[in-house]
């Protein structure tokens, strides 16, 4: 199985997001990544193969309209996928010397 790749940390941060919570809101993704465009961020993910589905809830908001929020979530094949690419991710901040930038080994 290939894994898709991510080629930002804004990307990263945002996979964990998804990980690590079983929904995130746009306004979440928004905060967890450091981005102001959650909707672009989720479709370059998605450009790169993640399976990222949104559900949109009908609710009011403090004012009384109706608001139509998204929740995004991974599918469970990216889930997966998540906790690989994570956990490499982990393994090879691990092997690098943060003042040389290289690999240790």
């Amino acid at each position: 199985m290939s894994l898709p790749t991510i080629n930002t940390q804004r990307q990263l941060r945002a996979i964990k997001a998804l990980f690590e919570n079983t929904r995130v809101s746009s306004f979440e993704v928004q905060t967890k990544a450091g981005v102001l465009n959650a909707p672009e961020l989720i479709a370059s993910l998605r450009k790169l193969g993640w399976e990222i589905i949104c559900i949109r809830e009908t609710m009011k908001d403090r004012d009384g309209h109706k608001c139509r929020p998204g929740y995004y979530f991974l599918t469970d094949s990216s889930r997966l996928q998540a906790n690989e690419v994570i956990k490499g991710q982990e393994s090879d901040a691990l092997n690098v010397d943060p003042l040389a930038k290289k690999p240790t080994n």
